[in-house]
């Protein structure tokens, strides 16, 4: 996906990347990663594609999760920030 300026987006894995943080409560397995990942672009973003190595980039790169082995386990960060697809909920409470 390109911007306007024919620069790839980086804002959709990065919303999918906080939306799929936010979900994890418990480590999970890098081979599972992948399907989840495609199941919460789903949600947020029906008929879109996003690349799941971005979003995985964006999870690691943003400290939403850490490595641990064969396993990604979520950080404290990720509850700093909020995803949603309801486009009419309050940004600023």
């Amino acid at each position: 996906m390109l911007d306007n300026q024919q620069k790839k987006s980086e804002a959709k894995p990065l919303i999918v990347a906080i939306a799929l943080a936010n979900r994890l409560h418990d480590p999970i397995k890098k081979t599972k990663l992948t399907p989840k990942i495609r199941e919460v672009t789903k949600e947020l973003f029906p008929g879109r594609t996003v690349n799941p190595s971005d979003v995985k980039k964006g999870l690691l790169e943003n400290a939403l999760v850490s490595e641990n082995g064969n396993y990604y386990q979520p950080t404290p960060v990720a509850k700093r920030f909020n995803a949603t697809a309801d486009v009419e909920q309050e940004v600023f409470e």
